[in-house]
């Protein structure tokens, strides 16, 4: 466990974030339902979102200075680290599938965050052990997500732009998978209910339209990866 830095900034001053979407409060609403005594995870993925959006307004105020101040990085990053590592492995309250679905968003929070510790030339860990992880949560979990399905495509895209070679293949696939029993037309609009959850566009858009290129490859979709539901061959359902 790394030690955090002498000085925390208050995360509670943070302006506010945008108005978040329908899709994202819909999923924030379901989980209070589902999962009332356990919101650390909840307040966890708001904490980032706070933070991702302040961090966003830097960037443009700064023209991107702000990357090279490794203090700002450091006292924002490593509370937000240390609250995905201190999050409990187990919950004997919890049924196998259920507690899979909390330690996937509490997995896919930390992929989040590593990309953007790269960006202040912070070194992030391997990714490859998260990610590994991450896939087994997802499977143990596997249709059981029910209106946290948005939810569970964030988590593979997370998972996805963080893997390589065979995992990255598996994530691809699940990707595909899910966006077909979500009924979405195209890659287009899993990149749309993906970003409407959590986001930072310098560095996962690119990560994410790579990651989308290998998936169009392999499903035959056109260059604006559009294709009907009506078609039996929709490159989605796989």
């Amino acid at each position: 466990m790394f030690l955090l830095p002498q000085f925390l900034p208050d995360s509670e001053n943070l302006p506010p974030c945008p108005q978040i979407s329908p899709q994202t409060f819909q999923v924030f609403h379901t989980w209070t339902i589902k999962y009332p005594h356990h919101l650390e995870t909840l307040h966890l993925l708001r904490a980032i979102s706070r933070f991702s959006s302040h961090l966003k307004a830097e960037a443009i105020n700064t023209k991107r200075r702000v990357f090279s101040d490794g203090d700002f990085g450091t006292a924002y990053l490593f509370p937000l680290i240390h609250k995905c590592l201190s999050l409990p492995r187990y919950n004997e309250d919890l049924d196998e599938k259920d507690g899979a679905i909390l330690q996937a968003c509490r997995l896919a929070c930390a992929l989040f965050l590593a990309e953007i510790k790269r960006m202040f030339g912070i070194n992030a860990v391997n990714s490859g052990l998260q990610t590994q992880k991450l896939r087994t949560y997802l499977a143990n979990s596997k249709g059981h997500w029910g209106d946290l399905q948005p939810l569970k495509l964030w988590c593979l895209a997370m998972g996805g732009v963080e893997s390589l070679g065979s995992l990255q293949v598996w994530y691809e696939h699940e990707l595909r998978e899910e966006g077909a029993n979500m009924r979405l037309d195209s890659w287009e609009e899993v990149e749309n209910k993906v970003k409407a959850i959590l986001w930072f566009d310098e560095c996962h858009t690119p990560l994410l339209v790579e990651l989308g290129l290998g998936i169009k490859g392999v499903s035959g979709l056109n260059a604006l990866g559009r294709r009907s539901y009506a078609s039996h061959n929709s490159p989605l359902r796989g």
